[in-house]
């Protein structure tokens, strides 16, 4: 969508309110596939984006849903189950039994369930009316996964799982990784694993559940010249592990998303203090979170629609460093709700700024319901306004029923 778009969703629909363009994440997947191939299969985890669930469904081969509340989206939107990774480090029988039920794991290219413990395989087991495909987690070195220990042992002791089909191996460390390197090392150790499994545990696997954890750049001073080039930097080796005779799915969240969604806010207040100049919004660090920790320390791609002045890149912070600077705060009680510390454009009480590459986590990840504040408005733009979600007012979540 353009400026003008934009302009047209922050007068009909006000502020603070989520802009998500479906045409844009559309292209977006169209440029993943093109690098990945016909044979590496793509999945988005939802996690990311909930609101964009419906919209991309059949643009992908799968979604992952890491929750029973996310298994319930899908439900809303009747997705098909052979669509669905049922993943998640906590699933209890409630869990297992619904998602069964729903028929994840019973077909499919990636239907499946994974297993994060040897916990998750005894529930499986027990609730599965038929076989039931799962991927074993493996242990990057975090809390997630399963020990190769752990691991083998599911795979040695096959026959007493005997309502799993053990599909495959999901792996997964972690987010925005800067280098190639740490995803091929990634993929060597996966590779490694499974020819061990073969050759010392006589059990082929069939599949490799992957989720590279692409860097994608977020803020005004990143590098933006190809934003496709972490997934071109490892295509290769994706498509080397299916020439192995492994079925391989990527999944991706924020490296999907990020740059269909804006976020609208207006400016509701300015004032001075002993020479600093404050301005002050009405959303937040609850609704903007996920530029990062040191958000205040950075300047993100934003636009300010009232008067078209905007910061886009590094060029554009260095020209405008003689500026006067604005301390760009939310509206929340709390010291740490800074957004910009210095941010170099002319403000004035009412116009409305738009922060780009809105599109992932921020939408789920903020504190929404501290200072029991209005939840933004969320909107689908695809050549017009589809109200996804209209203001929430959280303090009927934070009072008694």
């Amino acid at each position: 969508m353009n400026i003008e778009d934009l302009k047209k969703v922050a007068k009909e629909c006000g502020t603070p309110t989520y802009v998500f363009d479906v045409a844009e994440v559309k292209e977006r997947i169209g440029q993943i596939r093109q690098i990945i191939g016909d044979k590496i299969g793509l999945v988005f985890s939802i996690k990311a984006n909930p609101f964009l669930t419906s919209a991309i469904v059949d643009d992908l081969d799968g979604l992952e849903v890491c929750s029973p509340g996310e298994l319930e989206i899908c439900a809303k939107y009747k997705i098909n189950p052979d669509k669905i990774i049922y993943s998640g480090v906590h699933k209890s029988d409630k869990d297992v039994k619904r998602a069964i039920e729903y028929g994840v794991g019973q077909g499919g290219r990636v239907g499946t369930f994974t297993a994060e413990s040897l916990r998750h395989v005894e529930l499986i087991q027990k609730y599965a009316k038929t076989k039931v495909n799962v991927i074993l987690r493996l242990n990057g070195g975090n809390q997630f996964g399963m020990s190769k220990e752990d691991f083998l042992y599911v795979i040695d002791n096959r026959d007493k799982f005997d309502k799993l089909n053990i599909k495959g191996i999901h792996f997964f460390t972690g987010t925005q990784k800067k280098h190639s390197s740490k995803q091929l090392k990634e993929l060597a150790k996966v590779t490694d694993f499974l020819e061990l499994i073969e050759k010392e545990h006589g059990f082929k696997m069939e599949r490799v559940e992957y989720g590279p954890g692409a860097k994608v750049p977020i803020f005004a001073e990143d590098d933006y010249s190809d934003t496709l080039l972490p997934l071109k930097e490892i295509s290769d080796e994706l498509n080397k592990v299916s020439d192995m005779g492994y079925e391989v799915t990527i999944e991706m969240g924020r490296f999907l998303a990020t740059f269909c969604g804006y976020y609208l806010t207006s400016i509701v207040d300015m004032k001075s203090n002993k020479g600093v100049d404050f301005a002050f919004i009405d959303g937040g660090l609850n609704h903007i979170n996920y530029y990062g920790q040191m958000m205040g320390m950075k300047v993100p791609k934003l636009y300010n629609l009232s008067s078209d002045e905007y910061i886009f890149s590094s060029q554009d912070l260095q020209d405008k460093d003689t500026k006067k600077k604005y301390c760009l705060y939310g509206s929340l009680c709390t010291t740490n709700d800074v957004i910009v510390s210095q941010l170099p454009i002319d403000l004035k009480m009412g116009d409305v700024l738009a922060f780009f590459n809105m599109g992932a986590y921020s939408i789920t990840e903020g504190i929404y319901l501290f200072l029991s504040r209005t939840m933004p408005r969320v909107v689908l733009w695809d050549n017009g306004i589809t109200m996804a979600r209209d203001f929430v007012e959280s303090y009927e979540i934070n009072s008694i029923q």
